[in-house]
């Protein structure tokens, strides 16, 4: 679990469902513009074979913090630090706007087994989502699409963090079992949101899918 405020890509079945705190008095829904699409959707930089060697050499060494700047460089992420006692893969703190990562990112948390360079750029990539729905500029008021905790704005907002992976996995190098594994997690998200029709709408159910309206209900911050 992860302070309220953050974010994350969390190292269970499924990631953290975290957002801001909730705030206290009625909520009031306003009406959200549909097949907009939120403006995050830059792909990822391609890196360079000098990009991913620089990423295994300092994995090799042990230097969890110089793998994590070399793949932010390689892959043009946001910057991150390195945590050795975060749980999950990934944590974003939605006031601080700092990112951090763990070491699940860097090694399977049940099986032991080394992680792919891939998931750990895949995993600093999910956190570059949600920095960047901190920043962008909601078309109703202005506000930014980042949701607090138990809404479904938050669950769109992992949405579309888990489909940006997927829409650029070929880029990160993601193997196929992990390809599967950001499906299932996202499947959850969506699931927990499918009740609602006018989400099912803006939001399919393929993963990875493209054009989906991921403005979050400004009452859901």
């Amino acid at each position: 679990m992860t302070s309220p405020g953050n974010h994350a890509k969390v190292n269970l079945e499924v990631r953290g469902l975290v957002g801001r705190p909730r705030p206290d008095g009625p909520r009031y829904r306003r009406i959200i513009p549909r097949r907009v699409t939120s403006p995050v959707d830059t792909p990822p930089r391609l890196p360079s074979p000098s990009d991913l060697q620089a990423i295994s050499e300092a994995r090799l060494a042990g230097d969890h913090q110089a793998a994590i700047d070399a793949a932010v460089r390689a892959f043009g992420l946001m910057p991150a630090r390195w945590d050795p006692g975060l749980p999950q893969e990934g944590d974003t703190d939605g006031e601080t706007r700092v990112v951090t990562i763990g070491p699940p990112a860097f090694v399977h948390s049940r099986t032991g087994q080394p992680r792919s360079t891939g998931w750990l750029a895949s995993s600093i990539a999910h956190e570059t989502v949600h920095l960047r729905q901190l920043v962008v500029l909601h078309p109703v008021d202005g506000g930014d699409n980042y949701a607090r905790l138990d809404t479904p704005g938050a669950h769109i907002n992992e949405l579309e963090a888990y489909d940006w992976e997927l829409r650029h996995a070929d880029v990160f190098g993601l193997t196929g079992d992990e390809r599967v594994e950001l499906e299932r997690r996202r499947q959850v998200h969506w699931l927990a949101m499918a009740s609602d029709a006018t989400l099912q709408e803006r939001i399919g159910a393929v993963a990875g899918g493209p054009g989906y309206d991921y403005w979050i209900d400004p009452a859901d911050r």
